[in-house]
């Protein structure tokens, strides 16, 4: 009984991690349980189960912290907009200038 339960765990975190792939390429959960034959409440739970929109936010407010920048906001008005600290969006930038560089490299040699 004990290798029953594990195999189900095991299917379902496999389909949990596939139902996870899906909604990170923007799939609603309606279409991913379409997709993998679940129901769409089964795909909301896992995703609160999962927290899979704290997961996809962190990108998000990296880029939300680029665009504000630009717009001419300083480090400190960033990070309260962004319940951030001053650290975190002083790293944000750090890493978006270097990534700026290195594709400026490449596209430069």
């Amino acid at each position: 009984m004990k290798q029953t339960n594990k195999l189900h765990k095991a299917f379902q975190s496999d389909l949990e991690a596939q139902a996870f792939k899906y909604y990170a390429m923007g799939l609603s959960c309606r279409e991913v349980g379409k997709l993998l034959d679940l129901s769409a409440r089964t795909v909301e739970r896992y995703s609160q189960k999962n927290r899979w929109q704290d997961k996809l936010s962190v990108k998000t407010v990296e880029q939300r912290a680029y665009e504000l920048h630009e717009a001419g906001k300083t480090y400190e008005e960033i990070a309260k907009a962004l319940k951030v600290s001053r650290a975190t969006v002083y790293n944000y930038m750090k890493r978006h200038k270097a990534n700026l560089a290195a594709n400026e490299q490449f596209q430069n040699p």
